[in-house]
């Protein structure tokens, strides 16, 4: 039976608790209502030794009905700045304990990556199996692996925090029957998979923005723009305007230089 919070007004010896939040004056100055401060949050969690059921830690903070959503707002804030995360059974951990590490994906043409840190202690090599867990631009939480055989430190994607690209501007292409879009931004190298009939009206060669995009299993719903070309990036470094507010090429370099290398 899941577990209530406390109802309004019955401020329990979890009170107690909660008022020795040392940082409750910043919270009060804040917000009219103040909850526990992050740093508070993390400390319960960190004490309990064990990952946390969020109704717990609600009881545990005496956290009243009215405020379940808001705090629930703060903790998916501090999972998204990789303060907390949750396990397979939903329960918050405190990812630094098990020696994760906030990231930022950066891929490469070739298949490969780095999940560059946060904290800038040093870059990990993400092989190519890693990033099929991941596009570029990601934020990640990663595991250290140990150095592979050129000397680069292994990075195991755990987490994909945040997604950078919901959806995508790619090319078109049809092999032996098979639909498949490519990225215009090289850092994208995983191919989107494009089931018969979700073409929109789009064939292979076209411009298409990719609006419904299924980044774990790399399937996609097209669009074609109509009237518009790829090459216009090679005039307009900031691109048209995108459907979506969409940034199509943040690599648009590689457009210029592709251009002239007639690969494009």
């Amino acid at each position: 039976m899941p577990r209530k919070s406390p109802d309004k007004g019955s401020r329990s010896a979890a009170s107690t608790l909660r008022s020795q939040d040392p940082h409750l004056a910043r919270e009060r100055e804040k917000y009219p209502e103040p909850l526990p401060s992050r740093e508070f949050i993390l400390d319960c969690v960190e004490s309990a030794g064990i990952p946390v059921e969020i109704e717990d830690l609600q009881v545990k903070l005496d956290i009243l009905p009215e405020e379940v959503e808001s705090f629930s707002r703060r903790l998916r804030a501090m999972e998204r700045e990789g303060q907390l995360m949750r396990n397979r059974r939903n329960a918050l951990c405190i990812p630094a304990k098990l020696d994760l590490i906030k990231a930022r994906v950066e891929g490469h043409p070739d298949g490969f990556g780095f999940a560059i840190p946060d904290d800038h202690s040093g870059d990990f090599f993400l092989g190519p199996k890693e990033m099929h867990k991941a596009l570029h631009g990601d934020i990640v939480l990663v595991r250290a692996g140990a150095m592979d055989k050129r000397g680069r430190r292994e990075g195991f994607i755990s987490e994909v925090l945040e997604r950078a690209n919901n959806r995508l501007i790619a090319r078109l292409h049809s092999e032996h029957g098979v639909m498949f879009a490519v990225a215009e931004n090289r850092r994208i190298s995983q191919d989107i998979l494009v089931a018969p009939g979700q073409t929109m009206g789009a064939e292979a060669g076209q411009v298409v923005i990719e609006p419904e995009l299924d980044i774990m299993s790399l399937r996609g719903i097209l669009k074609p723009i109509p009237g518009v070309d790829i090459t216009h990036v090679e005039n307009d470094p900031e691109g048209p305007d995108w459907p979506g507010g969409c940034d199509p090429l943040p690599d648009a370099e590689w457009v210029q230089n592709s251009k002239r290398e007639g690969t494009l």
